[in-house]
């Protein structure tokens, strides 16, 4: 089972990858103004279901140290869940992302992915490894 939050902007590319996907929805959140940090506060006992939490960074208030900071949270609590980070404003390279990629979040979608679709389908159902 896979929850998404996406921007109004990435939705359609997002909300296509995940319905080709091979898991189940189980929550989107679709949203210009999200708080990972207040998720992460208020919901952490909801996030224990899905298999796969998918986060578009476009979607989120929070500053990269605080979303930076949720993401450690949830992998103290979770360390099994799948976290795909879909970035299309980013390049690699970028701090932020290489502080994800140092965390071992290897599903990193960028604006460097010419077909985001495929690569965010490629995420959720097999996964980036560190040679990815």
């Amino acid at each position: 089972m896979i929850l998404y939050i996406t921007s109004f902007r990435n939705s359609e590319i997002i909300g296509e990858a995940v319905e080709k996907s091979s898991q189940t929805i189980m929550d989107t959140i679709v949203n210009d103004r999200e708080s990972l940090v207040e998720l992460v506060k208020t919901k952490l006992s909801q996030l224990q279901s899905p298999s796969h939490l998918l986060i578009d960074i476009q979607a989120l208030t929070d500053t990269d140290d605080e979303v930076l900071q949720a993401i450690r949270s949830l992998r103290m609590v979770y360390d099994d869940k799948k976290l795909i980070i879909v970035a299309l404003e980013r390049e690699k390279g970028d701090e932020f992302l290489s502080q994800l990629f140092a965390m071992g979040i290897y599903d990193l979608v960028t604006k460097e992915d010419s077909e985001p679709v495929e690569e965010i389908m490629y995420c959720i159902d097999t996964g980036k490894k560190f040679k990815d």
